[in-house]
């Protein structure tokens, strides 16, 4: 089997050399989209065949016959499949707002069944930091950015990764007294 990520355009089928028979072998490609009715491609008569960009799943078999051998021997099936991507995560909260010394929990909204979110420090993925629908950071002293994908039980990856943004201030000055010692008159 080959596994494609979204449409694409898969190697080159390679077969055998057809051995046997009594004449040149002939060799026909069939491709399927149920693995059930296979139907000739037209001028896929080489050994090989290098399949178009494919869309959805498809299924490909070669047959071959040779010289008085008309009856034609079935090659195992080639699966090609087209795996779509999952989309862009979303976050709960893009931004979220802390005071130094804190951590922050950053969340992926409504995650979905089958869908692996990976959480990185960088969008270049640097460093894996979590694999899980929330990512709460260590303690925080600055501000900084996180960034999570999705994958696939095929290994396909979101188009892009959402960035979460932490934003980290500082704790308010604490108030000062204007003056320590206050003189009043008695009985008031």
């Amino acid at each position: 089997m080959i596994a494609l990520c979204r449409a694409g355009n898969p190697a080159v089928i390679t077969g055998s050399l057809a051995t046997g028979g009594n004449g040149t072998p002939v060799y026909q490609w069939q491709s399927s989209t149920d693995n059930v009715t296979f139907t000739d491609i037209p001028a896929a008569t080489s050994k090989d065949y290098d399949p178009p960009v494919l869309n959805t799943t498809t299924y490909y078999r070669r047959t071959v016959t040779s010289g008085s051998c008309t009856t034609p021997l079935i090659s195992g099936v080639v699966t090609i499949q087209v795996t779509t991507s999952p989309a862009t995560p979303v976050l709960t909260a893009a931004t979220v707002d802390i005071c130094a010394g804190n951590t922050a929990t950053l969340s992926v909204s409504f995650p979905q069944a089958g869908i692996t979110y990976v959480w990185y420090d960088s969008p270049a993925k640097t460093t894996h930091l979590l694999t899980g629908s929330t990512y709460t950071t260590v303690v925080l002293n600055r501000s900084q950015s996180f960034y999570v994908e999705a994958t696939n039980s095929a290994l396909c990856t979101s188009p892009a990764l959402a960035r979460g943004q932490v934003n980290v201030t500082g704790p308010p000055v604490p108030p000062a007294v204007a003056s320590n010692s206050v003189a009043v008159c008695d009985g008031s």
